[in-house]
């Protein structure tokens, strides 16, 4: 995965402090709105392989599968537990709402399993960032 950013931090350890400007889902034309304005910009640290100064603009790359690993762990997993409780429930022979509820049960367990596995995954592998080219102005 690529991303631009704006170096923030030279640090001595051969990292850089960088702002990473997110696109939103609604491809940025929503000038009215303003509910995705303070969550579009993230600070990270990325491997200074370029040796990148305070306020230039660069390109970070990461591993896409550290991205869709996480992705898929968030989103598909609780919804494929949401529809195979309402699958199982509904071939035991329960009635339709009571389905539907042990489905919502099963997936706000699964969601909260999730969260638990992820918070922990983040503390022992953080997601790595390196510096792989300098970006051309547009």
């Amino acid at each position: 995965m690529v991303q631009d950013a704006i170096v923030t931090k030279k640090l001595s350890n051969g990292l850089a402090e960088v702002l990473v400007e997110r696109a939103t889902a609604c491809g940025d034309n929503c000038g009215a709105c303003g509910v995705c304005k303070y969550a579009s910009e993230i600070r990270t640290y990325a491997k200074n392989t370029l040796n990148a100064d305070e306020g230039e603009r660069v390109v970070i790359k990461t591993k896409s599968s550290d991205i869709i690993g996480a992705a898929f762990l968030i989103y598909i997993i609780p919804l494929v537990v949401l529809l195979g409780a309402y699958a199982l429930s509904a071939m035991q022979g329960v009635p339709e709402t009571t389905s539907i509820a042990v489905s919502f049960a099963a997936f706000f367990v699964c969601v909260f399993i999730v969260t638990v596995i992820q918070r922990k995954r983040a503390k022992k592998k953080t997601i790595e960032f390196e510096i792989v080219s300098y970006k051309l102005n547009d």
